[in-house]
């Protein structure tokens, strides 16, 4: 696991915690960041030794100076908890694993598509009908000589993955993805999570594929772990894509 996502998940974990950083144990911050890296096929890249040191340093002498974007709206959004909702849920109920997958698979994303050409923004409120605002957690914009195109990311980083989550998710996206919006034809939306989305969860974000001019993807466990795998960039640009032509045509469940 890079080690700028390990910081920026231990600043983020001393954000949310407060003082109360520095009485969390070693043990449980290793536990942590072992079942996130493995449910994300991180494992082998997770140096323990080195988040001791950056825990040393980041949660028991204080929150850094490198939090700019460590402001409660994020904090909600990695802990997948409503913003309203946030300050009035207790420590014990934020699941910190929750929080490191979801910065994990933020980075990825966000490496992918800028490779591929995306101006792409993290967390970028996208003003929808009557002022209902959808936030991507990964938001891409190709300006090309056909067009423009669209790709919209939200990660559901709780096991199981949260079918409330979801559902909100698609319900925003279609104050956004209005008769007056440009987020049409050709655009994507993805739902990714490292685990598998239950029977409910899957029927909805079929539907909504089939009933909208946008394409609604799921991604599992499984196929992320085809992606991360791709031999280069572009087979990995090639397997999305057949991602989206199957959603496209109602594919097949899987």
């Amino acid at each position: 696991m890079e080690i700028t996502i390990v910081e920026s998940a231990l600043a983020a974990i001393a954000s949310t915690y407060g003082v109360e950083a520095a009485k969390i144990s070693m043990e449980q911050i290793k536990s942590w960041f072992s079942k996130a890296s493995h449910s994300i096929d991180a494992s082998a890249r997770i140096d323990n030794r080195k988040i001791e040191e950056l825990a040393d340093s980041i949660l028991k002498t204080g929150t850094p100076d490198f939090d700019a974007e460590i402001t409660r709206r994020n904090l909600a959004r990695w802990f997948e908890v409503p913003q309203e909702e946030f300050t009035m849920t207790p420590r014990s109920q934020l699941e910190p694993e929750v929080l490191i997958r979801h910065i994990y698979l933020e980075n990825m994303f966000k490496k992918w598509l800028t490779d591929w050409g995306y101006e792409t923004y993290v967390g970028e409120d996208l003003e929808g009908k009557e002022s209902i605002d959808f936030t991507p957690d990964v938001y891409g914009k190709l300006i090309t000589l056909h067009g423009q195109f669209e790709v919209c990311v939200n990660f559901i980083c709780d096991n199981p993955p949260s079918q409330y989550r979801v559902r909100a998710l698609l319900e925003t996206l279609e104050a956004y993805a209005s008769e007056a919006s440009e987020f049409k034809w050709g655009d994507i939306y993805i739902l990714a999570t490292p685990f598998q989305f239950g029977r409910g969860t899957s029927a909805s974000i079929r539907l909504q594929s089939t009933e909208e001019k946008y394409t609604v993807v799921k991604l599992e466990g499984d196929d992320l772990y085809e992606l991360r795998n791709a031999r280069d960039n572009r087979a990995r640009q090639i397997q999305l894509m057949e991602h989206v032509e199957k959603s496209a045509c109602g594919g097949p469940e899987r």
